[in-house]
């Protein structure tokens, strides 16, 4: 079922609950920095980096025990997953009446009028309140798969004034990620044993050593005592950086879960209510709305300048046609993510006027196919003509109307003895 609930004078967002039973996949949340895929389940299943162009985490899940017993602590029941635009809810209970609340995002706050953005920042929430009439005391352990698709030569550390576990690459230093919790571990590890993450008993007190090689998981671990009614709250955190440096004063730089949560739910809140579509047809409405929401979601902000991919987590390249047809929708919601996106590839035109299949977000580095002609050609044309007619940026106008005149002499000389544009691919 779906529940409007407002976001502003001029419109509601749609948010779903759906059981916990009924997904087939989880949500993918995105920001300029990172985008993270949430599995059916609930928990994260991977963690990209639009920069590095790699998966810096796989799965990442969170297993309960009882402490007195060691026995874990399944779900009694299905459970309840929320939707929103910004993040995902689940919500469930456990066999001996505790309550669990998780909150997954990714850290998404307004640009800067400089261009900055957030650092990368993937979040999971966790608040767990007991129900029951007892005291009860559980053993939380936060399992992290540290390589994600990178090299196998992963090494990791523990840095007691992060209270984090820190890997890298051996090969590739460059590749650092970064393990985290609001609240300090009780005891940590990275392990190879990944039976653990699956046990039904409760793996004890972690060995605090971290040479795991090859495909570590790293563990964190924390005991809490629950008085009946009583609840507590802690986050996780998943962030990375260019060397251990950067990654380090990306950790530093990601505001706590609270604020980082109601910073980003300001700025989704604040684009969905603009270009509102507001029609007698409730679903035309949830439509609209939603894909204002996925449209930010992909907004990726790397060293060539402002990008997207149509294929997140999988793939580098920001596609030609897809940039011209997305910044159609852009102008209205995030016209400067059109205007620099659109750039990209003015800037990259070939010296033939011709306008490239797509480049690489990382590198710049361009591709044609080897085409005499392609729809990227005119469709750019036709999104600079949309963007200014939107917009009524004179400098802008001025700085593409070469490129734009150019493109279009390009696709006439392609005309064949009919007078037909023709693309002679075989």
């Amino acid at each position: 079922m779906t529940v409007a609930k407002g976001i502003g004078k001029s419109g509601k967002v749609a948010v779903y609950e759906v059981p916990d039973t009924d997904l087939a996949v989880g949500s993918t949340l995105g920001s300029p920095k990172a985008t993270a895929i949430i599995k059916a389940n609930g928990s994260i299943e991977k963690v990209f980096s639009p920069e590095q162009g790699l998966v810096l985490f796989g799965t990442m899940i969170l297993r309960h025990y009882e402490s007195e017993t060691g026995m874990y602590l399944s779900q009694d029941r299905p459970g309840t997953f929320v939707i929103h635009p910004e993040h995902q809810e689940h919500l469930y209970s456990l066999t001996n009446h505790i309550a669990v609340h998780e909150t997954i995002f990714v850290l998404s706050g307004r640009p800067g009028e400089d261009g900055a953005v957030d650092p990368p920042g993937v979040y999971e929430m966790l608040e767990v309140r007991n129900e029951g009439q007892e005291p009860v005391e559980i053993v939380t352990y936060a399992y992290a798969v540290l390589r994600g698709e990178t090299e196998h030569d992963v090494k990791a550390a523990y840095d007691r004034r992060l209270g984090a576990i820190v890997a890298w690459n051996d090969s590739k230093p460059e590749q650092c990620r970064i393990f985290a919790c609001s609240a300090k571990p009780e005891s940590y590890e990275t392990t190879v044993d990944s039976g653990k993450a699956v046990s039904e008993q409760c793996p004890g007190r972690l060995s605090e050593t971290t040479d795991a090689t090859f495909d570590p998981l790293g563990v964190l671990q924390h005991s809490i005592r629950l008085k009946p009614g009583e609840t507590h709250r802690r986050s996780y955190l998943l962030t990375f950086g260019d060397g251990r440096k950067e990654a380090t004063a990306n950790y530093r730089a990601c505001p706590g879960a609270e604020e980082a949560l109601t910073r980003t739910t300001e700025y989704y809140h604040d684009v969905l209510n603009r270009a509102v579509v507001l029609t007698p047809d409730s679903s035309v409405n949830e439509g609209v709305l939603w894909a204002k929401a996925n449209m930010l979601r992909v907004q990726n902000r790397t060293q060539t300048g402002w990008c997207f991919t149509n294929d997140p987590t999988r793939s580098n390249n920001s596609v030609g046609r897809d940039t011209a047809w997305y910044a159609f929708g852009a102008d209205y919601l995030t016209p400067e993510f059109a205007r620099d996106s659109l750039l990209g590839y003015v800037k990259r035109q070939e010296t033939s006027g011709m306008i490239v299949e797509y480049y690489d977000i990382r590198t710049g580095k361009s591709e044609d196919y080897g085409l005499n002609i392609n729809d990227n050609t005119p469709l750019l044309i036709l999104a600079l003509w949309h963007h200014y007619n939107l917009t009524g940026d004179l400098e802008f106008l001025r700085e593409v109307y070469p490129a734009a005149v150019k493109a279009a002499r390009y696709i006439l000389s392609q005309r064949n003895d009919q007078g037909l544009v023709w693309c002679t691919a075989t």
